[in-house]
């Protein structure tokens, strides 16, 4: 995540495996707890059928990835180091 207001935010995507993608800059929303990210489909990503999903108890981010693989990813939050957000 680049930027962050509470509702609207911008993030950097990147897929690796046997379809690689990359997004930097993508626009994405965030209403209650789902996310949707705007602008992914110029990136590579179209390749990829995949819902994102907040859970602030856990203060982390649930991806599930339905399309080319069936596979749930827990991406818990962490701090960047100093001079990286």
């Amino acid at each position: 995540v680049v930027s962050y207001d509470g509702k609207v935010g911008t993030v950097n995507l990147k897929a690796e495996g046997s379809q690689n993608a990359q997004c930097d800059g993508a626009q994405f929303e965030n209403q209650d707890n789902a996310i949707t990210i705007e602008n992914d489909k110029g990136c590579g990503l179209s390749k990829y059928d995949y819902t994102v999903r907040y859970c602030p108890d856990q203060d982390s981010l649930i991806v599930n990835l339905m399309k080319p693989f069936n596979v749930r990813v827990v991406l818990n939050s962490k701090l960047c180091p100093a001079g990286e957000v």
